[in-house]
């Protein structure tokens, strides 16, 4: 009885992981908590220029100005103004005078 109880106690998952848990691994994404407020800001983003088309005659546009607005509220705002920073930092840096002579 006592080596049942250890056997089962001490199990390892060996399967192989799935495609989505390398990709997640690889990515460093990690599964979070949905928000709610997130969601219906970027379907309000994407709805409301649609709507807008439509109501002016300008379906197409709408249509692309509401594509774009998702993108851009969809993005990761503050990585990339950290992102731009840390590139901004390296070509604000002065520079010596080279002469060519």
């Amino acid at each position: 009885m006592h080596d049942m109880v250890s056997s089962t106690s001490s199990t390892v998952d060996t399967r192989e992981p799935s495609l989505a848990e390398r990709v997640r691994r690889a990515l460093g994404i990690a599964p979070g908590r949905p928000d709610p407020a997130s969601g219906l800001r970027l379907a309000l983003c994407f709805v409301a220029p649609i709507a807008l088309g439509q109501a002016l005659g300008e379906t197409l546009s709408g249509l692309f100005v509401g594509i774009g607005a998702f993108m851009v509220s969809n993005a990761d705002l503050d990585g990339l103004a950290a992102a731009l920073r840390r590139l901004g930092a390296g070509a604000a840096q002065p520079v010596d005078a080279v002469s060519v002579g």
